[in-house]
């Protein structure tokens, strides 16, 4: 793991529960990363999402932060994802959205054990939308 991201202001911004079986309980994790830095601030926009399911249904918690370098190392856009990847910052977010999830189950009574550690994460560019200027 690397220290050299935080996130801070960690958000829940959808929850969803389904009764919807899984023939194998599974977990997963991911993760995508503004490609252009926030207005006045040296900071990125990650939102990320876990899923779970097993065989009496599952849930999806999505959570949004804002990451930060901790080091005053320039931004390597190119690197990012994988840097990422072995980030303390990661990990933290994921046990931000491990509470909510593991409620989420509860209501579903889904048969997932969801993991303390985070399973491997899928990270990637989030993409802007071509109308979104339009929507706002």
């Amino acid at each position: 793991m690397n220290a050299r991201f935080r996130i801070t202001d960690p958000q829940v911004s959808f929850v969803r529960a389904h009764r919807d079986g899984a023939e194998e309980p599974h977990v997963h994790w991911y993760v995508g990363y503004a490609p252009d830095l926030t207005e006045d601030r040296d900071a990125r926009v990650v939102l990320a999402t876990v899923h779970a399911a097993g065989a009496n249904g599952g849930g999806d918690v999505e959570v949004s932060a804002l990451l930060w370098r901790t080091t005053d190392e320039p931004w390597d856009v190119e690197e990012l994802a994988s840097d990422l990847e072995i980030s303390d910052a990661v990990e933290t977010l994921y046990d931000f959205a491990r509470v909510s999830l593991r409620s989420v189950l509860a209501l579903t009574e889904a048969d997932v054990t969801v993991p303390t550690k985070a399973p491997a994460p899928v990270i990637r560019e989030l993409v802007k939308r071509e109308d979104a200027d339009a929507d706002a």
